[in-house]
Order: structure tokens, then C-alpha cells, then sequence
């Protein structure tokens, strides 16, 4: 699903930013060294801690997307993160195939209609098959990897088509 999130402001920015907590589902996502990146954060992630829980710098005026990163620095998830809508980021597969799909947060007006949408997307049939796909295969390969292969490429085609016209 597309993840809402709300958090403490970090004050003295000209852009408010804002620390938001989150989980990464370790049964859906594999890799070590786990590291979560956001546009806003200067650091090179934040670490993931051994419970999957981590707090991320976001901007709270935007939709954006945030990665999932391991060790070697390959994609191991993806969420399209909307502000204000809740105090918890998820990584998953679910989160993973919506990110794909829209690939760019800018796709969405605002934030009802990628709730709206997100919705309606996952109630369709390749939605679900790329979801399936993405939770057989996330815990052992990356999404670079993923994303060179025709089966996957393949879901998000039909996805792109059923959903995305």
C-alpha cells in the first residue's frame, strides 16, 4: 500500500522536514545491512535495526518516494510515502509493487487521489500478480535484478495496462 506517515517537525528549516518511524517487513524483503533512503536525509541511510525499525528525515509537503538499500547498495524495497496520514512507514511487497507502478509520486495530483488510486490498484488482477511475484522473490533477490527479468517486466506491463490504461 501507499504509506502515510506524521512526525515530529525538525525545526530551522526553510523546507519542513520531519522524522518519521517506520518498519521493513524482514519476510518480505531480503538483504543485510539494511539501510533506508530518503531524498531528504544527508546521511547515506539510516540503518535498519535488527527488529526491521527505523526513523527516516522526509519532507512533510509532498508525496515522495523513499528506498529500502542492503550492504552493497542494491534496492531491496520501495513505498511512495504520503505526509500526515499516519505514524508508520511499511516496506514491503505491497509497497514495493505500488512504487513501481506509479514509479514517479509526482504521477498524483495530491494525496487523496493516490490513496484512491492505490486502492483501485490493488484490487486488480495484475496488481495482484505482481504482487505475488514480488513476495516470491524479494527475500532472496534485489530489484535490480528483478527488473531484468521477463517475467517481472512482463506483470508490470500488464499492470501498466489494466490499471494505468
Amino acid at each position: 500500500m501507499i504509506l502515510s506517515i506524521s512526525a515530529t517537525a525538525i525545526a530551522g528549516n526553510s523546507l519542513r522536514l520531519i522524522e518519521a518511524k517506520g518498519e521493513v517487513n524482514t519476510t518480505d524483503i531480503g538483504g543485510k545491512g539494511l539501510r533506508v533512503i530518503s531524498l531528504w536525509d544527508k546521511s547515506k541511510g539510516v540503518l535498519v535495526s535488527a527488529d526491521g525499525n527505523f526513523v527516516v528525515v522526509i519532507s512533510d509537503s509532498r508525496l515522495q518516494k523513499i528506498w529500502v538499500k542492503d550492504d552493497r547498495m542494491n534496492t531491496r524495497a520501495l513505498a511512495i510515502v504520503i505526509p500526515k496520514k499516519s505514524d508508520n512507514i511499511v516496506f514491503d511487497a505491497k509497497s514495493t509493487a505500488l512504487a513501481l507502478l506509479f514509479q514517479d509520486p509526482t504521477f498524483f495530483r495530491n494525496s487523496a487521489e493516490a490513496e484512491n488510486i492505490s486502492i483501485m490498484a490493488m484490487n486488480k488482477k495484475s496488481f495482484q500478480d505482481l504482487l505475488s511475484f514480488l513476495k516470491n522473490n524479494l527475500p532472496a533477490r534485489n530489484l535490480e535484478e528483478l527488473m531484468n527479468n521477463a517475467e517481472c517486466i512482463k506483470l508490470l506491463e500488464n499492470c501498466n495496462k489494466e490499471i494505468l490504461g
